[in-house]
């Protein structure tokens, strides 16, 4: 990485703001079309005569693409150039939107393949820009503005698909999330030429998936915040998978309502996200943050698992939303760690084995969340387990922090904010 040059000598399309401004654009139009059927799960369910729980395997499908894609997406980001890539993701979540489209449970599940596969893409490639021209003083609110696409994604999906699930039929929102990923590909043209002037095409595509695990397991902070993406991941895809279905089959909410207060659960999520990024860069301390987020997780988590339709709407809303603060807002401030103490040249690569481990703890969560559901019979008392992921999230941070070296390995670099 190279020291940071002049403001002035930097072009506009190069600055941090344009990079962190098309970044952001492309996590939340990859965002919305990931969180599209668990907006409209009831909805679905109704018309193909299925549950709304199956709404979890759907999800799970999506994150098993995407841990099969995260091995191969750091050499592909290398090789192609993070902006190429970018587009490569657009595109192939397009055509996964265009399958979900099709009212037919092998279709749906290949759509929700295709979706993962390159959904595995958007991470890496945001990140080897943002630690390309971003400032190491500010990486924490960097990273954290960026990921606040994830959910504001999710906001946007939960405000206006239930609406146009019910006015012009479910297809047509996965039709509109499509037409969005095309437009936002085309519209990154004029900033790839720039951005990949550094890629490298000698780079292998294929490489044996235990070396490229050992990049992480080499490194005693890497390896148990693996751990801490694997806890945190569960209570984040839990949450944003089941809070509607729940809301409306055993609270009482209508889809619309549900809709809505899963749209202040993203918004707040992240609002959090920058406001944990801004405070981890004023105290200097990632996995301190973390854990701290875990520990609140845990506590809102249990007091989730008494919710009953008997609850005031204002604590039923205050619960949820709290719970969303930490349990979406925690992402920005751990793909920032992550850069941190990645090996030099290495980021792309590690923030994809971070997808692999999260879609390890999604593919383990997801199914258990709606199995026991199957066997509880309610969704609170599973809100409430999620406790114990949150804790075990805590717990590995504090480990990951005996395991941090004494000289990070992030540097400043070239940019301007």
């Amino acid at each position: 990485m190279n020291p940071r040059s002049g403001g002035d000598a930097v072009p506009l399309r190069n600055r941090i703001v344009t990079v962190v401004a098309a970044t952001l654009g492309t996590q939340v139009v990859a965002s919305g079309a990931l969180a599209l059927l668990p907006t409209i799960a009831p909805k679905v369910g109704e018309s193909l005569k299925i549950a709304p729980a199956w709404v979890g395997y759907y999800v799970t499908l999506i994150y098993a693409g995407a841990m099969v894609a995260s091995l191969l997406s750091g050499n592909l980001v290398r090789r192609w150039g993070a902006g190429r890539a970018a587009q490569a993701a657009l595109g192939i979540i397009a055509v996964g939107c265009l399958l979900s489209a099709i009212p037919s449970l092998p279709a749906m599940a290949l759509g929700a393949l295709v979706l993962g596969s390159s959904y595995g893409l958007v991470t890496p490639s945001s990140s080897h820009l943002l630690i390309r021209f971003g400032s190491a003083k500010s990486i924490n609110f960097i990273f954290s503005v960026k990921q606040s696409g994830v959910p504001l994604g999710g906001m946007i999906a939960g405000a206006i698909a239930p609406a146009i699930a019910l006015t012009l039929g479910w297809q047509s929102t996965f039709l509109i999330g499509a037409a969005a990923c095309l437009a936002t590909a085309t519209l990154l043209e004029p900033l790839r030429r720039s951005w990949d002037t550094d890629r490298n095409p000698n780079i292998k595509l294929l490489q044996n998936p235990l070396s490229i695990l050992g990049l992480v397991h080499g490194v005693p902070v890497l390896r148990w915040l693996m751990m801490v993406i694997i806890s945190y991941v569960v209570v984040q895809i839990c949450l944003t998978t089941f809070v509607v279905t729940a809301l409306v089959t055993e609270i009482g909410f209508s889809l619309l309502e549900a809709g809505f207060l899963f749209s202040l659960i993203q918004l707040v999520g992240a609002l959090g996200r920058l406001f944990w990024g801004w405070s981890a860069d004023r105290l200097r301390s990632e996995l301190g943050l973390l854990g701290a987020l875990g520990l609140m997780m845990g506590g809102i988590s249990l007091g989730v698992a008494f919710m009953t339709p008997n609850w005031p709407k204002l604590a039923i809303y205050g619960s949820f939303i709290l719970l969303g603060a930490m349990a979406i807002g925690w992402n920005g401030v751990y793909l920032a760690a992550l850069a941190r103490y990645s090996p030099p040249g290495q980021v792309s690569t590690v923030s994809g084995i971070s997808v692999f481990y999260s879609s390890w703890g999604i593919l383990l969560g997801v199914p258990a969340f709606a199995a026991l559901h199957q066997v509880l019979g309610s969704y609170a008392p599973l809100f409430g387990l999620l406790a114990l992921a949150s804790y075990g999230g805590a717990l590995a941070c504090w480990l990951a922090h005996k395991g941090i070296p004494s000289s990070p390995t992030l540097e400043p670099t070239a940019g301007s904010p």
